[in-house]
């Protein structure tokens, strides 16, 4: 059987994983490229050759329909773990979790995604736990830095005997643009009935359900503010809603949790509060326009790039991101406060220069060290599915 399977590895985002593979995959990795055109995996397969010629005899390439049960069954049978760049995954990821949960093949993705996830922990988690199968949604920019920031910032502060109370998140810097395929999925997501979307907006749509929540309020900043921590005005970040979501599932998933007061807010950097309260106004009515006036999805989908596009490979390369999260330890308010903090630099147009990385990595962990990856079965999320193990590999991944 092969370790890694890139499902979508003709697509924009898959063929930047499958191209980092090719260029930093450890050579005795035995892995294989998919999907269902033969012919374009037939080229992919080829330009990772013309990269290293040792995979000519490592790399092999599996043709499925994504909705043909049975054709997923016979390529994900012949792999440990599947790494997936196919969406909406709302409409193609279903069948695939449901498929590896059945073949006991690991399984991630890059969705942004949060009524996929809720789908996929709704009907797999019970069954991915049991069978000990790891189904790890959002391992892409949706939502590693913000995951894995905030894991780092508490797991120091654990290790100091504290508990985590107010957590925030900035998205610094950042420079890339989208794909195509990604802004048909906005739209495809905004397609959904409006009560279905409405429902992800509860901060706790992602929360186990056995787990209890917080006692305190998650949205503890104003939408635009000035924040003394990050030394800037604070705004709307398109990406932060699944983010927060994201982190909050491995608040509550972290053995032990990080604490009963935990709340977690995210942002973006802007030079004035006027540009954060310009930005955050502007986003929220073309999110509204988007939900509720259909011509402006029409709109919006003639002027988006189509599934497959997306930046130059010059813009892939050099684009980069500069993520920062400040912790604080849960004490009383007559002690001094103490404060961690982290902070995660991406290299690469963040959507797919930095994507590809995260992705693959967390593939690789699965793959190739997953006794020591800390989730044992079912849907986490970036940092209780891998843990320090996958932290351990992007710090070497550079």
């Amino acid at each position: 059987p092969f370790d890694l399977l890139v499902w979508g590895a003709t697509g924009f985002t898959g063929k930047y994983v499958a191209e980092y593979l090719a260029q930093h995959a450890p050579l005795n990795l035995k892995w294989a490229i998919g999907g269902r055109n033969e012919a374009k995996l037939q080229g992919v397969r080829q330009k990772i050759i013309d990269i290293n010629p040792h995979w000519s005899s490592r790399m092999g390439l599996l043709v499925a329909d994504g909705q043909d049960a049975e054709g997923l069954a016979r390529v994900v049978s012949q792999t440990k773990v599947v790494v997936s760049t196919v969406g909406p995954y709302m409409k193609y990821g279903r069948l695939l979790v449901r498929v590896c949960i059945e073949q006991e093949t690991d399984y991630a993705d890059i969705t942004g995604e949060p009524h996929f996830i809720s789908r996929i922990i709704q009907d797999h988690h019970d069954q991915a736990r049991d069978r000990g199968v790891l189904i790890i949604p959002s391992c892409g920019f949706d939502s590693v830095p913000s995951d894995i920031a905030v894991f780092l910032a508490s797991s120091r502060l654990r290790e100091a005997g504290y508990e985590v109370a107010r957590t925030k998140g900035c998205m610094y810097q950042l420079q890339g643009g989208a794909s195509g395929g990604t802004l048909q999925t906005v739209v495809t997501f905004l397609e959904q009935p409006i009560k279905e979307v409405r429902a992800t907006m509860n901060p706790y749509y992602l929360w186990p359900q056995a787990v209890p929540k917080p006692t305190v309020s998650p949205r503890f900043t104003p939408p635009t503010y000035y924040d003394r921590d990050f030394g800037s005005a604070q705004g709307a970040f398109p990406l932060c809603h699944g983010n927060e979501l994201t982190v909050r599932r491995s608040a509550a998933l972290q053995s032990p949790g990080y604490g009963p007061h935990f709340a977690y807010r995210e942002t973006a950097r802007y030079s004035s509060r006027i540009t954060a309260w310009i930005s955050t106004i502007s986003l929220g009515i073309g999110s509204l326009l988007l939900l509720y006036f259909p011509p402006a999805r029409w709109i919006f989908r003639m002027l988006a790039s189509s599934p497959g596009e997306g930046p130059s490979k010059e813009s892939v390369e050099t684009g980069s991101f500069d993520f920062r999260c400040v912790a604080q330890a849960d004490i009383s308010s007559e002690q001094k406060p103490v404060e961690m903090k982290s902070r995660i630099i991406g290299k690469g147009c963040p959507g797919y220069g930095s994507t590809r990385i995260l992705l693959a990595e967390a593939g690789l962990a699965m793959a190739l060290e997953r006794s020591q990856c800390s989730g044992k079965g079912g849907v986490m999320t970036p940092s209780t599915g891998l843990g320090q193990v996958y932290v351990d590999r992007l710090e070497k991944a550079g």
